[in-house]
């Protein structure tokens, strides 16, 4: 396995970040029958509309997709921790981001679109008092497509299997639709790196 690791600026990317064995287990666990999917806005667009950056003029689609299908592996919100009964499953992956403090770590799933489209709208993953606590976000991608992760700040991350991403929770980001899969399937998590 050959991992390779760009570094640009916050934004930090790892390729053939798990092992082909340990991959192949998760791709499987991500589209076979036994995994629960929840369907789920992206966003809450009731109380304060998402920014949308350069897609403000598709701001109809955009709002007509804000919805995916999830499944919560883990989740640690005042002092409470549920799991579901398949994080076990992804304890290879958790171990190998090298992880002190886990606040999240959901898998995502969002339907191809006929013309690339943003997901609901630019957003960080926690509330403001986790910003200040050296919190960062992950997205790892189980399939390759032609979807990608756009950044505010007009960084973009394309979706490659097996690919690892990291930086800053403050970063506000958001997930463009696949055109030529079927669907794109990644898993996000909120995390303090362990600094030993």
């Amino acid at each position: 396995m050959n991992t390779e690791k760009q570094n640009t600026g916050k934004i930090i990317v790892i390729d053939n970040f798990l092992e082909d064995i340990v991959f192949d287990e998760l791709q499987k666990l991500m589209v076979g029958p036994d995994l629960p999917w929840h369907l789920g806005e992206k966003l809450d667009w009731t109380n304060q509309p998402p920014t949308l950056g350069e897609w403000e003029e598709k701001k109809d689609n955009v709002a007509k997709y804000n919805y995916q299908l999830f499944h919560i592996f883990h989740k640690h919100v005042e002092g409470e921790t549920t799991q579901s009964d398949f994080f076990e499953k992804l304890q290879p992956f958790v171990k190998k981001i090298g992880i002190f403090s886990l606040y999240r770590l959901r898998a995502t799933f969002n339907h191809r679109t006929e013309n690339p489209l943003l997901l609901g709208g630019y957003h960080t993953d926690l509330e403001e008092k986790y910003k200040k606590l050296n919190v960062y976000t992950g997205i790892f991608y189980c399939n390759s497509n032609n979807g990608y992760t756009s950044f505010l700040n007009g960084a973009k991350v394309s979706n490659v299997a097996n690919r690892f991403v990291s930086f800053p929770c403050d970063l506000m980001h958001s997930a463009v639709s696949c055109t030529d899969e079927q669907y794109r399937i990644q898993l996000n998590v909120n995390y303090v790196r362990d600094i030993y």
